[in-house]
């Protein structure tokens, strides 16, 4: 028989959010009872790099690229954050990812996940920003034209 929660004399079932790691989102909720010191819970907690419902789905779209650092010492030594590159070293995820589609990785699968760096994501994602505003400017003058050409139509 499982011994179950305990209560927290000034707090209850203590509760508080899961939040996704990925997105930000809520993903559940947690009962916490009595914390260390009769603390109240925070409003949200990560508590695993298990995605959400919906970034799963995302990430199925695609390669899921995550963004990695080697150091994680600003993380306390907390090993439920690290992931294990190809190698078996640990390295900590920052928070920084993307899907991209998998025909646009050559040998790369829907659903896969590859480890990058910081300095990798930052050029995957100043590309990215290059397209979009590229794209951005060929709209506004597409409609630029043709309200020039309906104003002449209207003369």
């Amino acid at each position: 028989m499982s011994k179950g929660i305990t209560l927290s004399p000034k707090h209850g079932v203590n509760a508080s959010m899961d939040i996704c790691f990925w997105c930000g989102e809520p993903k559940g909720i947690l009962m916490c009872g009595m914390m260390k010191g009769d603390a109240e819970a925070p409003k949200g907690m990560v508590t695993s790099l298990e995605p959400c419902d919906k970034c799963k789905e995302n990430f199925g779209l695609g390669v899921q690229i995550v963004e990695v650092i080697d150091d994680g010492s600003r993380f306390e030594n907390n090993l439920i954050f690290s992931i294990k590159d190809e190698d078996g070293k640990v390295k900590w995820p920052t928070g920084r990812f993307v899907v991209m589609k998998a025909d646009a990785i050559n040998g790369a699968e829907a659903g896969s996940v590859m480890l990058c760096t910081p300095e990798t994501m930052d050029k995957i994602l100043e590309k990215h920003d290059k397209k979009a505003k590229e794209s951005e400017g060929s709209s506004d003058t597409g409609e630029a034209n043709a309200n020039e050409e309906d104003a002449k139509e209207e003369k």
